[in-house]
């Protein structure tokens, strides 16, 4: 009953519940304690045992993270069905989550992910989760929201940089420069053009604090190898 009860009422809500890394394991937790508790065994058991498949003895249960996974990108693929008012809806707000990272496509939105290893955190919409979800192990091709007719973010923002640190790059100046624009992304600054004057990067004041409040070295260093200056 446990088991029926927390997994079927998991995966009604999976997909629009929102859990940085910290809920989602403490979730973890006290479905194991109830698990436990429902099979009468001790409490030290080792929690490997809910988790694990059948075949290597354990009760095949799961995990929290899996279950999001599955729901978000089901419930991604109920909205695209038909080509209705909710496939158009779906359309734009999945191009307007890949701009929001910078990109132009789903492969370069789940790429950029990718990059940062990023962990679990509160996403603004389901289009951000299934881009999240799907960044982690697979790469999804799209054909209807690719060839739909929506806006083409040509001049990307985060073209501006490779997406893999080249070999004559400082690890820590390519990630703190990424992780500038991402922040500029993320404030509606999708485009070059928005943040470019010739080849100065004109910072936004917020985003200007926030450098100042940390050691900004780094990104500066970073955007040079790019041929990018610092306004």
């Amino acid at each position: 009953m446990v088991q029926v009860a927390i997994i079927l009422i998991s995966r009604y809500s999976a997909a629009i519940t929102k859990g940085d890394s910290k809920e989602i394991d403490e979730l973890e937790h006290l479905w194991v304690r109830a698990f436990k508790k429902a099979w009468k065994v001790n409490a030290s058991l080792p929690d490997v045992t809910i988790w694990a498949g059948l075949e290597q003895g354990g009760l095949g249960t799961p995990k929290s993270r899996a279950i999001i996974t599955s729901e978000t990108i089901s419930l991604t693929n109920q909205c695209m069905c038909l080509h209705d008012d909710l496939w158009q809806v779906t359309v734009q707000d999945m191009s307007q989550a890949i701009a929001h990272l910078g990109c132009s496509t789903i492969a370069e939105a789940q790429a950029e992910l990718q990059w940062n290893g990023e962990a679990w955190q509160h996403y603004p919409s389901l289009f951000h989760r299934f881009l999240a979800c799907t960044s982690r192990g697979m790469q999804r091709e799209w054909t209807a929201i690719q060839n739909a007719d929506t806006p083409i973010l040509t001049d990307k923002l985060m073209s501006l940089m490779l997406l893999s640190k080249p070999a004559t790059s400082n690890e820590a100046d390519w990630r703190e420069a990424r992780m500038w624009l991402r922040e500029m992304a993320g404030m509606g600054l999708h485009r070059i053009e928005f943040v470019m004057d010739g080849t100065t990067l004109i910072l936004p004041t917020k985003l200007r604090s926030n450098i100042s409040a940390r050691n900004g070295r780094y990104g500066v260093m970073g955007l040079h190898r790019y041929g990018v200056t610092q306004d």
